[in-house]
């Protein structure tokens, strides 16, 4: 039996359809003693991937030929568009079974990888982290002491395309306040040079965020929402702080790296919950403001210059969804259309 086909190529599928699919259906869960190494860190990162295609379809229907390319590179990538079928058991533990070999070298653990080892691995960068909707940075300008301001092309800094919070450093500062920092006016104290980091705004922006024990975790209505500060560049200079331009992100994905679960929202509104049970989104109550030391990735959508609406905690009581939301997503999408449209040379 097979898997089942991609439902990017069954045109009789519609695409809300396909966004429907991609957010409820999850890779069967499989044991390690048939595929040779745990799963469940695998089917997390497929889970997320689908979330965010769910979110992407304006960019990614109809299929673009990179992708194909970079699908045929790493196959998690195309089974993160599969209509899945769940009595495909066996060939669901073959095709995870391969996986490892394709990937190639990641973490100390290559038998076991863990959902780090995944999301970090060389392929996954290559293949999808390294695309446009993900770019973190446009530039990044310069200006040594006494000199003039300049923007290297060829910058190495660019290639991050993820930014890294840890709570226990300056452990006064809000967790805006350390996303804020990383594209502010900044000094090296070795040279007395200056510079600042021009945000490309990315569709989807990734934070790993690192939870310390001894510090008070931040609170995830602080997180639930932040702001991006943008400069932008006049007459061969950076624009002064009151003039760059502010712009919002709401979380669409969190994963315990710890527990390889993976909590999903929809923008600016409540977690998103399910009718059917699946280890990585069981429904054990693990949380961002746990005590205790934790990696978490957090995955955040750019909604623009709309108004932040608190409407929601970590958790969700019920499926009602406020009026608010509404105009969030469609802000969101029009964006990504945007976005797509301004890639390829349209309007």
């Amino acid at each position: 039996m097979e898997i089942r086909k991609d439902m990017r190529l069954d045109e009789s599928v519609y695409v809300r359809d396909v966004v429907r699919l991609l957010r409820r259906q999850f890779p069967p869960p499989t044991e390690a003693r048939d595929v040779g190494y745990q799963t469940q860190h695998l089917d997390c990162l497929i889970v997320l991937l689908r979330y965010i295609n769910s979110h992407m379809t304006p960019h990614y229907l109809p299929i673009l030929e990179e992708h194909r390319a970079q699908e045929a590179q790493n196959p998690i990538l195309a089974l993160s568009w599969m209509d899945i079928n769940p009595d495909a058991k066996p060939a669901w533990i073959e095709a995870k079974r391969n996986i490892l070999s394709a990937l190639g070298p990641m973490g100390d653990d290559e038998s076991n990888p863990s959902f780090g080892d995944l999301l970090h691995s060389d392929i996954m960068m290559k293949t999808f982290w390294s695309r446009q909707e993900f770019k973190l940075m446009r530039g990044i300008m310069i200006k040594p002491a006494g000199g003039s301001w300049d923007m290297p092309a060829d910058n190495p800094d660019l290639e991050k395309n993820f930014l890294y919070v840890a709570r226990s450093p300056l452990p006064e500062l809000s967790f805006q306040d350390r996303i804020s920092r990383f594209f502010q006016l900044s000094r090296r104290l070795a040279d007395d040079s200056q510079f600042i980091r021009l945000c490309a705004r990315p569709n989807i922006l990734r934070v790993t965020y690192e939870r310390q024990s001894g510090f008070q975790p931040y609170p995830l209505s602080t997180m639930k929402n932040i702001k991006i500060p943008i400069a932008d560049v006049k007459n061969s200079k950076p624009t002064k702080e009151r003039d760059h331009d502010v712009v919002v992100y709401t979380l669409l994905a969190v994963v315990s790296h710890k527990d390889a679960m993976i909590r999903l929202y929809q923008p600016m509104a409540p977690q998103v919950l399910f009718n059917t049970t699946h280890p990585v989104i069981d429904s054990k109550r693990w949380s961002l403001e746990d005590p205790e030391h934790g990696i978490f990735d957090l995955i955040y959508a750019y909604v623009g210059h709309v108004e932040i609406i608190d409407v929601a905690g970590e958790f969700a009581e019920t499926r009602e969804l406020p009026e608010a939301f509404k105009e969030v997503y469609k802000q969101f999408q029009e964006d990504i259309v945007r976005f797509h449209r301004a890639r390829e040379g349209g309007a």
